[in-house]
């Protein structure tokens, strides 16, 4: 049996913030802004909220069960029928979720730098790159972006110095939103 190397804080840290980062610079404020509009950093604040209250609630409801995934809680409560159903659906979740993530990214990157290039030519290359990755292993995906992350924040703190010059405050007036 193949043993699995675990990861290390630093690593792991490393790349929590590289999937949080990509989220919120990338896809959160567009999205935000269409939705609640100039109430946008009111939003942020209910939601940061509601996630941490969550995620309180999450950890005292996994408590017993330290060490044991989700599947394994599943087949404690309703046994192995119980189980398979979990282990499909978070299967059937993820390949859902993966192909709707890679579509989307393709299709942006073919709006913004490949406006001829067909979606599926973009999306290969991302499926190539992933299998590539998955070759390698977890491990070497985690090192190569801890190796990353310095430099990424490094870009988006020069990003933010460079535009603080244009931030108005007063724009986030009326406070509740138009």
């Amino acid at each position: 049996m193949k043993t699995i190397n675990k990861l290390g804080t630093i690593e792991a840290i490393c790349f929590l913030l590289i999937i949080i980062v990509n989220q919120i610079i990338i896809n959160l404020p567009k999205n935000l802004i269409i939705n609640t509009g100039s109430s946008a950093w009111i939003n942020i604040i209910y939601l940061a909220v509601i996630v941490v209250l969550i995620s309180l609630l999450v950890c005292k409801m996994f408590k017993p069960f330290q060490g044991k995934d989700i599947v394994d809680i599943a087949e404690f409560l309703g046994g192995k029928p119980l189980k398979i159903f979990v282990g499909f659906s978070y299967i059937l979740l993820f390949v859902l979720i993966s192909g709707i993530f890679l579509r989307y990214f393709s299709e942006t990157l073919k709006l913004i730098y490949f406006p001829n290039s067909p979606v599926y030519f973009i999306s290969l290359f991302f499926i190539i790159g992933i299998i590539i990755a998955n070759k390698l292993g977890f491990r070497s995906v985690v090192l190569a972006n801890l190796l990353i992350v310095p430099i990424v924040f490094i870009e988006l703190f020069v990003i933010f110095i460079s535009v603080s010059g244009k931030f108005v405050p007063e724009r986030i007036f009326p406070i509740l939103g138009y």
